[in-house]
C-alpha cells in the first residue's frame, strides 16, 4: 500500500505540474490577445471534451503530458485552404508565452513548500535553528567552553541562520571559532575539528548535536497526562524548569520518561 500511495501522490503532482505549466502558456496567450485552439490535459482518445469560448477542453486517455495548441506560436504549420494559419504573434508576445510555462511552476513549487512549511508548523520548524542540544562532556566542545542551550551566530566569521550552516562551516577548516550566545552575553570558541578516524574529506565537531524537540507522539487515554491538557503533537521545552534541548533515544531514555 504505501508503494500504491508513493505512485499515486506521484501522479496526482505530475499532473498538476503539466496543468500549472500549460494553464501558465494559456494565461499568457489570451492576455497577449493569441489564439488558443485547444487545451489538453494528457494525450490519445478524449476522455472529456468541450469547447468554451472558441477554446476546446479536452482531458485525454494517457495522462503523462498535456499541451496548449497555440498556431500562432509555430510560425512553421502551413497554410490550407479549409483552415488558414493566422498571423505569427509578435516576437515579444511568443518569448512572454514560452517564459510563462516554467514561471508558473516556479509559483507552484513557492506555494507548495509555504503548504509543507505551514503544515509541519513553524514551533518544529524553529529546532533547525543553530542551537547546542547536547555534548560529550569529553569531547574539545565541551574543554573549548560550548555547553547545551548556547545559540550558534556564526562560524569562523560567516553568519549562521540553521544548524546545517554550522556543519558545513565546520568542515572547511581544522578548527572552528564559534560565535555564541549564552544568556544574552556574547563570546567566542575555538573548537578543533578532528580528521583522524573520519571519513576522506570529512570533519565535524565531535561529541556536539543539534538541538531536537521532544514532540509528543502520543497520550495514553485516560492517564494523568491527558487530565493535565496533554496531546499528541505537543512539544515539550521544559521540564521542572529546566529546557529541554536533545530528545534522547530508546537505548538512553532516562528514568523519569520511564
Amino acid at each position: 500500500m504505501p508503494l500504491v500511495w508513493t505512485l499515486v501522490t506521484v501522479l496526482v503532482l505530475f499532473g498538476l505540474t503539466i496543468f500549472v505549466h500549460e494553464f501558465g502558456h494559456f494565461l499568457a496567450a489570451r492576455r497577449c490577445g493569441m489564439l488558443v485552439e485547444t487545451f489538453s490535459i494528457g494525450f490519445g482518445p478524449a476522455l472529456w471534451r468541450r469547447t468554451i469560448r472558441g477554446v476546446q477542453w479536452k482531458i485525454g486517455l494517457l495522462p503523462f503530458g498535456g499541451y496548449v495548441a497555440l498556431p500562432q506560436m509555430d510560425p512553421g504549420t502551413p497554410d490550407s485552404p479549409e483552415t488558414p494559419r493566422p498571423p505569427p504573434a509578435p516576437p515579444g508576445a511568443r518569448l512572454l508565452v514560452a517564459l510563462a510555462g516554467a514561471a508558473s511552476n516556479l509559483a507552484l513549487a513557492y506555494a507548495l513548500a509555504w503548504v509543507i512549511y505551514a503544515a509541519a508548523g513553524r514551533g518544529t520548524a524553529s529546532y533547525r535553528e543553530p542551537i547546542v542540544g547536547q555534548i560529550d562532556t569529553n569531547s574539545a566542545a565541551w574543554a573549548a567552553g560550548l555547553r547545551p542551550g548556547d545559540r550558534v551566530l556564526s562560524a569562523n566569521g560567516h553568519r549562521v541562520v540553521t544548524w546545517d550552516d554550522v556543519v558545513v562551516n565546520a568542515t572547511l577548516s581544522e578548527q572552528v571559532r564559534l560565535e555564541i550566545r549564552r544568556q544574552g552575553v556574547d563570546e567566542t570558541v575555538a573548537i578543533s575539528v578532528p580528521t583522524e578516524n573520519v571519513e576522506p574529506g570529512v570533519r565535524q565537531i565531535a561529541g556536539v548535536d543539534k538541538q531536537v524537540p521532544c514532540i509528543l507522539i502520543g497520550v495514553r487515554p485516560g492517564s494523568p497526562a491527558e487530565a493535565a491538557g496533554l496531546r499528541r503533537g505537543d512539544v515539550v521545552r521544559a521540564i521542572g524548569g529546566e529546557p529541554v534541548l536533545f530528545t534522547h533515544n530508546e537505548r538512553t531514555t532516562p528514568e523519569w520518561w520511564e
